[in-house]
This record gives C-alpha cells, sequence and structure tokens, in this order.
C-alpha cells in the first residue's frame, strides 16, 4: 500500500507536442476538506486506507500541493466547431 505521495504518474500526454497542452499550476482552493473516502477507489490506487485520516489529502487532491512527479498541465481544446 501507499501513500499519497508515494503515487506515481506516466503523464504520457505531457510528453506530446507543446501545441497539445500547457503547463500550467492548479489554483489552490482555500481550506478544502475531505467529504467521502472511497475504499474500493483507494484499492485500486493501491492507496494506504489510512491516508483517508492524512490531513494533508484534500490539499494534494485539489491541487493545493502537488504530488511528486505529477505534471499540472491544461489540455488544449480543439472542437470540430473550430475547424480543427
Amino acid at each position: 500500500m501507499h501513500r499519497i505521495t508515494d503515487l506515481t504518474f506516466d503523464n504520457a500526454y505531457a510528453r506530446l507536442h507543446p501545441s497539445f497542452y500547457e503547463v500550467v499550476n492548479p489554483t489552490p482552493l482555500l481550506d478544502p476538506y475531505l467529504v467521502a473516502f472511497s475504499l474500493d477507489a483507494a484499492r485500486l490506487l493501491d492507496l494506504d486506507l489510512g491516508e483517508a485520516d492524512n490531513p494533508d489529502l484534500a490539499a494534494f487532491l485539489v491541487g493545493g500541493r502537488r504530488i511528486p512527479g505529477s505534471e499540472p498541465i491544461a489540455q488544449v481544446y480543439a472542437g470540430h466547431q473550430f475547424g480543427v
């Protein structure tokens, strides 16, 4: 089982040509709090169930703190209505 800070990321989208995305840091929310914790989802992520009691968990989940190795990006929207 892993702590939230031990999860690894493979953001293949961030390795595409830069025209597909823009590097953007998330805007943190003030005083986030955990409303619910899914045991099933935690198990799928191999996340330690004790992380539900981690006081920093909400900040990591809403972007106030970054998980090491994460690459926050905003994907470019290229809808058909724009001829792309």
